[in-house]
C-alpha cells in the first residue's frame, strides 16, 4: 500500500472511532437526561402527594397515577413507588394504640372513617402493579387503623398487614395470597371468598369473623383467637391452626385435609360434614363439639378430650385415638368397634 493510501485508511478508521465515541457520548448524555427527567417526575409527584387539604385532593389523586406511570416507564423505580404509596396510605390513617389489656379489649382506634379517594386510588394502583418488578418490596400497611372499612375485592397479594386493625372491615373476595397478617386484629371482619392461600395469620384475632368459602390452603393460622368464627365451606387443606382458640367456631362442610389443629380449643365447635382426612387434632379439646358426618379417616385424635362429642355418621377408619378422653360420646348408630 502506498503512503497516501495508508494515511487515507488510517484517517477513515480514526473517523469511525471518533464517530463511535461521539455516539457513545450522546447515548450517555441521553441516559443522563432521561434519569434527570424521571427524578423530576418523581419529585413533583411526591410534592403533590404532600399537599394536604380537600382543595388539593385532585392533585394528590393525579400524583398517585403519575407515580404509577413512572413505575411502568422505569421498572427500576417501582420499589420506591411502592414504598411511597404505602407510606401515603398509612399517613392518611391513624396508628393503633396498643395499651395495657389490648390483648383482651383490642388495640385502640378511632371510630371508623371512610377511606379517602386519594388513599383508595393508591391502594388500587398498589394492587394492580406487576409484582414481578417489586425487587422484594411489599405493600406495607402494618400498624394501621383500617377498621370498619370496605376493602372488598381489593388486591393485596403479599401485603404486610401485621398488627393492622381491621375489626369489622369487609375484605370479601380480597386477594391476600401470601399476605402477612401476623397479629392483625380482624375481629368481626368479613373475609368471605377471600384468597388467603399461604397467608400468615399467626396470633391474629378472628373472633366472630366470617370466612365462608375462603381459600386458606397452606395458611399459618396458629395461635389465633377465633371464638365463634365462621369457616363454613372454607378451604383449609394443609393449614396450620395449632394452639388456637376456636370455641364454638363453625367449620360446616369445610375442606380440612391434613390440617394441623394440635392443642387447639374446639369446645362446642360445629365440625360437621367436613373432609378432615389425615388431620392432626392431637391434644385438642373437642368437648361438646359436633363431628356429625365428618370424614376423619386417618386423623390423629391422640390425647383429645372427646367428652360429649357427636360422632353420628362420622367416618373414622384408621383414626388414632391413644390417650383420648371419652365421656359419653354420642354415636347415633355408630359403634365404638368400628374405629377403636
Amino acid at each position: 500500500m502506498k503512503v497516501p493510501e495508508t494515511i487515507t485508511a488510517l484517517a477513515a478508521v480514526g473517523a469511525l472511532i471518533l464517530s463511535g465515541l461521539a455516539l457513545n457520548a450522546t447515548h450517555e448524555q441521553n441516559k443522563a437526561n432521561e434519569q434527570a427527567q424521571l427524578a423530576d417526575r418523581y419529585t413533583r409527584a411526591v410534592a403533590q402527594l404532600d399537599q394536604s387539604g380537600p382543595e388539593h385532593l385532585d392533585g394528590r389523586i393525579g400524583a398517585v397515577y403519575a407515580l404509577e406511570r413512572l413505575a411502568r416507564d422505569a421498572p427500576q423505580n417501582q420499589p420506591s413507588v411502592v414504598e411511597m404509596l404505602s407510606a401515603f396510605v398509612r399517613a392518611t390513617r391513624p396508628a393503633p394504640v396498643f395499651g395495657k389489656g389490648s390483648e383482651v379489649s383490642g388495640p385502640s382506634c378511632p371510630a371508623p372513617a371512610a377511606l379517602g379517594q386519594d388513599a383508595w386510588a393508591a391502594l388500587i394502583v398498589l394492587g394492580r402493579r406487576d409484582h414481578a418488578r417489586d425487587g422484594g418490596t411489599s405493600t406495607d400497611l402494618s400498624r394501621t387503623c383500617l377498621n370498619g372499612i370496605d376493602l372488598s375485592n381489593l388486591r393485596l397479594d403479599g401485603a404486610v398487614l401485621k398488627y393492622a386493625v381491621l375489626a369489622g372491615s369487609d375484605l370479601s373476595s380480597a386477594q391476600l395470597n401470601g399476605a402477612d397478617l401476623n397479629h392483625a386484629y380482624l375481629c368481626s371482619a368479613k373475609l368471605d371468598s377471600a384468597d388467603l392461600v399461604n397467608a400468615d395469620l399467626a396470633g391474629a384475632c378472628l373472633n366472630n369473623a366470617t370466612m365462608i368459602y375462603t381459600k386458606m390452603i397452606g395458611a399459618n393460622v396458629s395461635m389465633v383467637d377465633a371464638e365463634g368464627a365462621n369457616f363454613t365451606g372454607a378451604y383449609l387443606q394443609n393449614a396450620q391452626i395449632s394452639m388456637s382458640r376456636l370455641k364454638r367456631a363453625i367449620f360446616m362442610e369445610a375442606e380440612m385435609r391434613n390440617v394441623n389443629l394440635v392443642a387447639s380449643n374446639l369446645a362446642e365447635a360445629q365440625i360437621c360434614q367436613v373432609d378432615a382426612a389425615g388431620a392432626d387434632l392431637s391434644s385438642s379439646n373437642l368437648s361438646g363439639a359436633s363431628l356429625a358426618g365428618a370424614f376423619l379417616v386417618g386423623a390423629n385424635l391422640s390425647d383429645v378430650n372427646l367428652s360429649r362429642v357427636d360422632f353420628s355418621r362420622a367416618q373414622l377408619t384408621n383414626a388414632v385415638h391413644s390417650g383420648a378422653v371419652v365421656s359419653t360420646p354420642m354415636f347415633d348408630g355408630f359403634t365404638e368397634g368400628q374405629w377403636w
